[in-house]
């Protein structure tokens, strides 16, 4: 990413330094959305707008005027979406439903998670990588959210317990 589009390695730690930043301080937000609207809509609202981030992402302009705004904006949507409110929503739905086990379904949720990212997604990642390029990659990433991703999170999360 950093070499197509142009910019230094600093130029894009200090991008995502600021954009995670500036998500961690609207993550309150997604919160406040996910006690309105409840887990299972929003958990399809998040991957909706992960994959808008990816998007977004892949059609960062090179060596442009634009290059820095959008590339800190994608960056935001990745980290609010994604890493921030995805993962909000999910620990909002484990201890809506587990509660004389929570901690042993937590530590099963971050072992899976731990493991995924470890291991199976960064072969997967590389291999998209080489075969579509950076961009193809994030292209492919939106379509699995927006067609993967949400349509499973409303078929798995429910609202509150009480709901019920």
């Amino acid at each position: 990413v950093r070499l197509d589009v142009g910019i230094s390695r600093s130029t894009l730690t200090g991008l995502y330094f600021a954009a995670t930043t500036t998500s961690a301080l609207m993550l309150p937000l997604g919160g406040k959305w996910i006690d309105r609207f409840g887990p299972r809509v929003m958990v399809g609202v998040f991957a909706m707008g992960l994959g808008m981030a990816c998007a977004v992402l892949s059609t960062v302009r090179t060596n442009d005027r634009s290059t820095l705004p959008q590339l800190f904006g994608a960056l935001f949507l990745l980290r609010f979406f994604g890493q921030g409110n995805l993962m909000n929503v999910s620990v909002t739905e484990i201890n809506y439903w587990w509660m004389k086990r929570r901690g042993f379904v937590m530590g099963v949720a971050g072992s899976v998670v731990s493991a995924a990212m470890l291991g199976i997604i960064p072969l997967v990642m590389m291999h998209l990588i080489e075969s579509v390029g950076w961009r193809g990659t994030y292209v492919v990433l939106a379509l699995a959210c927006w067609c993967v991703m949400a349509p499973l999170g409303w078929i798995l999360f429910r609202g509150k317990p009480e709901e019920y």
